[in-house]
Order: structure tokens, then C-alpha cells, then sequence
């Protein structure tokens, strides 16, 4: 496997780009030395970080082992029988296909999210919220004040009622458009997520935008 090099010098999109293999440990020392230089330095990434692996917790605990069908089973059992002599079929090779095809019996898969509860500490909102330069908000600031922050480490927030602000998982695109896009500062938007109390943090699942009002 070609090793990971990690583009210098590090930013926050390069930050997140990279993220999910610094947070898995699989980076040489000194690529994880860059992110992590620049994770010290970055209060945004920070949070960022944060959230992305208390996310990886909860999927790897909703992680099952799926059920290989009796015919899969069979198809895997006659291909181990036929590669029972590598020698003869090619050796190494056939005993990595054989080993690759065993592993298709025990390979985890992601549960479907149940319709009340669709992972532990999650629930489902659904309601109109305020989008919000979060870090502004909890600052204090005003929407005007906000909309004319230029700070690219800023991620918008959803406002639910006075104060309480949310943060998004830019997980998805519409997620992602919430979290980053600058100008729809002070829209009004009806989300359907699944809000995580704990964190503080929605996981957006849909997204429309209220009509922009005259300024």
C-alpha cells in the first residue's frame, strides 16, 4: 500500500481531508506529527476532530454482523474446496483468494437505524432553526455582525430558540453547504436530523431553506 503524504504546509482543509486516518492511527510519525501541529494550533479543527471521532464511536457501535445467506455460504465452501491444494492452483495466491473469500462470511455491516431510536444517545428533530456563524453566536454577536465575519475557521450552527446553538456534522452535502456556506447566515431553515444531546452536535438528514427575506 503506497504510504500516505500529507500536503505541507497543513490548513484546516488539509486538517480535514486527512482526518479520519489521523484519528484511525494510520499515518507514518511524521504526517501525524503535521496534522497534529496544526490540530494544537486550530480551536475549529479541535471541535472538528472532536466530533468526527465521537461519530466513528457511535457507527462502530452500531456495527453487527450480517448473516451470509446459506447459498453465499455454499459458493464460499465449494471455492475453499477447490483451492484446497495451493500448491497445485497457484500457491500463495489462491490461499489469500481463499482467505479474502472467508471473509465475506464474517464481514461486519451497518445496522439500518431504527425508526425511533436510530442509535444510542440520538434522537430525531424536526423543526425550523436559524442558521447561525456558531462561534459569533455563542460569542454574543449579532446576525449583521455575523453575516460580515470572515473567519474561514468560523463553522455556521443552527439556532434553536435564544442561545442554544447546535452544531452540524458536515457529513453529507446539504450538511456540509449548511456548515460552510457563509452567506446563508441568518436563513431560516426546517431540518430533519438526528440531534446527539451529549455533543451538542445534529447529524442533518434533510434540509430546506426558507424563502430569503428581504434585507
Amino acid at each position: 500500500m503506497r504510504a500516505v503524504v500529507v500536503p505541507r504546509p497543513v490548513d484546516c482543509a488539509v486538517f480535514r481531508r486527512f482526518v479520519h486516518a489521523f484519528l484511525a492511527e494510520e499515518l507514518a510519525e511524521g504526517e501525524r506529527l503535521a496534522l497534529q501541529d496544526h490540530l494544537d494550533r486550530c480551536p475549529a479543527c479541535a471541535r472538528y476532530a472532536e466530533v468526527e471521532a465521537s461519530f466513528e464511536r457511535v457507527l462502530r457501535a452500531r456495527l453487527v454482523r450480517a448473516a451470509a445467506p446459506e447459498a453465499l455460504r455454499a459458493r464460499v465452501r465449494a471455492a475453499l474446496a477447490a483451492e484446497s491444494a495451493p500448491a497445485r492452483r497457484g500457491g500463495l495466491w489462491a490461499s489469500a483468494a481463499a482467505a479474502l473469500l472467508l471473509s465475506v462470511l464474517a464481514a461486519p455491516t451497518l445496522a439500518k437505524l431504527p425508526r425511533q431510536a436510530p442509535v444510542e444517545g440520538a434522537l430525531r428533530l424536526a423543526r425550523a432553526a436559524t442558521v447561525v456563524d456558531r462561534d459569533c453566536a455563542l460569542a454574543g454577536r449579532t446576525l449583521c455582525q455575523q453575516r460580515l465575519c470572515t473567519n474561514p475557521q468560523h463553522m455556521n450552527g443552527l439556532q434553536i430558540g435564544e442561545g442554544y446553538v447546535l452544531a452540524i456534522h458536515p457529513d453529507r452535502p446539504r450538511a456540509a453547504e449548511l456548515c460552510w456556506d457563509r452567506a446563508l447566515r441568518g436563513r431560516r431553515v426546517h431540518v430533519e436530523a438526528l440531534y446527539f444531546p451529549a455533543l451538542g452536535v445534529v447529524q442533518v438528514v434533510q434540509a430546506r431553506l426558507a424563502p430569503a427575506a428581504a434585507m
